[in-house]
């Protein structure tokens, strides 16, 4: 339109009648242009119809929500679709009908939506174009990692029994082929425990305990230290995970939680129910956004038997006896949970005690802290975790991105165990 005016004014300033003819006839030419989308963005919305004018959905931050949308458009010009959250598998819809999937993967929890797609309308000679909105819409609730891991811990506790701190059985006793002693049934034993020629005999049912072997304990080590929300989402879901999954293949286990270089929760050979509500206890309560929303999905039973794990003590510890525990026999292998953004010493120094004592250490980090800061921040996170990452390489230290390559790096050392 610039250009048309600029040639029409030049041709009156030159006296020349074909320019001021041309810019004319430009200009009209143009004005039905901008007319012609203007008409079809006006028309557009009655035009095109969707299979659903609202998609709704719940799922967890990191996974990909995915819905099909079918889009019927009656106009007899193309026109481009997008979204403002999310993305469609393809933008460009003709007359007739189209098969759409919309794709949503956040990496952040909250809740997420628009009430309007944008419809773009070009005229065939790209010299107009237009927007407009069509009723199209979503409405997405995202929840943190780390509640769908306490739901999956709660479930390994419904089907347990719950249990408080106050109630595992004797540190050293577990599963394991040595006999310790006989004592009556309490809620998470083992039904393979169960002594039934003692139970007859005595009215009650009677459980036999062995003496564990170290080769069915881990210690967990869980870093809490994390330099953004989503690394914290995803360690604290990989802690609470790694802990249900050793406890669900009857591991005795072991926690420490460190945080500024500070112990400030341990616990040594647990019962792998009582171990599971410890972890559950410990994130949830660091986490107060996250505990309610996993009270929000619970039924009132179940909120009723989770208040029983949230109400039971912690116990803190320090570094010189969590070290002492870990490398004096009491576990065949430490799993590491970190996100590298804090202080390295203390990782260092476990790496290096396990080397040195022959204790089988897998190092899991499951972040990656430098995608979600500064690029300031992002170089200076990301160049101590390549530094650390080197150390632990010189040290034949193995080092896992996620829990389910953590286990096959176990289960390369120990297959029989951990079938």
């Amino acid at each position: 339109m610039v250009a048309v005016a600029f040639v029409g004014v030049f041709g009156v300033l030159v006296g020349n009648l074909v320019l001021m003819v041309a810019s004319l006839l430009g200009g009209v030419f143009l004005f039905s242009r901008v007319r012609l989308v203007r008409e079809r963005l006006l028309l557009l919305p009655e035009q095109v119809a969707f299979n659903s004018s609202l998609v709704k959905g719940s799922f967890t931050a990191g996974e990909v929500f995915s819905e099909e949308v079918a889009v019927v458009s009656g106009a007899d010009h193309v026109f481009s679709l997008s979204v403002p959250v999310g993305k469609l598998s393809q933008s460009v819809v003709s007359k007739g009908g189209s098969a759409l999937s919309y794709s949503f993967r956040p990496e952040l929890s909250g809740s997420y939506g628009f009430d309007v797609a944008e419809a773009m309308v070009d005229e065939e000679y790209g010299l107009a174009s237009g927007v407009t909105g069509l009723g199209f819409g979503v409405e997405l609730k995202v929840y943190p990692r780390v509640v769908a891991a306490a739901l999956q811990a709660l479930s390994y506790l419904e089907g347990r029994g719950i249990q408080g701190a106050g109630e595992q059985p004797t540190a050293v006793k577990g599963r394991g082929y040595e006999y310790a002693e006989s004592r009556e049934y309490v809620p998470g034993d083992d039904l393979k425990q169960i002594d039934w020629k003692a139970t007859v005999r005595l009215g009650r049912h009677i459980v036999k305990e062995y003496y564990v072997e170290s080769s069915w304990a881990v210690h967990v080590l869980y870093e809490a230290d994390v330099p953004d929300p989503v690394s914290g989402d995803e360690l604290a879901s990989c802690f609470l995970r790694s802990v249900v999954s050793f406890a669900e293949r009857g591991w005795v286990l072991g926690l420490s939680v460190l945080r500024g270089g500070e112990v400030v929760l341990h616990h040594a050979e647990l019962h792998p129910v009582v171990a599971v509500s410890i972890a559950l206890r410990y994130v949830l309560q660091a986490d107060v956004s996250a505990a309610r929303l996993v009270y929000e999905v619970l039924d009132p039973v179940q909120r009723s038997r989770l208040r029983v794990v949230m109400e039971a003590a912690s116990v803190e510890g320090d570094m010189p006896l969590v070290r002492e525990e870990l490398f004096g026999g009491l576990y065949s292998c430490v799993l590491y949970l970190t996100s590298l953004a804090g202080d390295p010493g203390s990782l260092l120094e476990v790496s290096y005690l396990a080397v040195v004592s022959g204790t089988r250490l897998v190092v899991v980090e499951p972040c990656k802290p430098w995608r979600y800061g500064g690029f300031e921040v992002a170089y200076r996170v990301w160049r101590q975790g390549d530094k650390v990452n080197r150390s632990l390489a010189r040290m034949g230290v193995d080092v896992a991105v996620s829990l389910e390559e953590a286990f096959e790096k176990l289960a390369e050392q120990r297959p029989l165990l951990w079938a």
